[in-house]
């Protein structure tokens, strides 16, 4: 998550959610949700999305090109969010649209594009007979003073998911 304010967009930050505009014209809404604090340790969780504003499917957008702009505002708004060490950021794909294999992947490539190995990420792919895998990751600095504990901590938020 390399810090590139000068190839990102510039964002109007709300108390827990960002919006950019791109080039394009596509108004992006980025949330941060505070999700949860483990009783005993210093952590912070966060719930993490984006979507670009009253577009249903991106694909239906015409003359749509890939703007690596869109990928480095959403790295630097993740920068931001875990500013603190304590903190740790999770998402889920989305998965109604049968889409959400193609979005974790695109969420990897962008991770390893602007990782500056400050941060780190731990994977679980939830799997329920007869349902799509929900693919939950979870994001933290590598200086997280509960990094050895992050784990557990992370599997008992998740309770009965699994």
């Amino acid at each position: 998550m390399s810090n590139t304010t000068n190839q990102t967009y510039p964002c109007v930050k709300g108390r827990d959610s960002s919006t950019f505009v791109a080039d394009s014209g596509i108004e992006y809404y980025v949330y941060y949700i505070s999700a949860y604090e483990a009783s005993g340790h210093e952590l912070e969780a966060f719930e993490f999305g984006f979507a670009p504003v009253g577009i249903a499917d991106i694909r239906t957008v015409k003359n749509r090109t890939v703007d690596k702009k869109v990928a480095a505002t959403i790295a630097f708004i993740i920068r931001e969010v875990l500013n603190k060490p304590n903190r740790i950021l999770y998402y889920t794909c989305e998965y109604t649209d049968n889409r959400h294999e193609q979005r974790n992947l695109l969420f990897y490539k962008w991770f390893d594009a602007f990782n500056d190995g400050k941060f780190g990420r731990l994977e679980y792919p939830i799997k329920r007979k007869g349902e799509p895998t929900i693919f939950f990751t979870a994001i933290y600095r590598t200086d997280n003073p509960n990094l050895g504990q992050l784990n557990g901590i992370i599997m008992d938020y998740l309770g009965d998911l699994k």
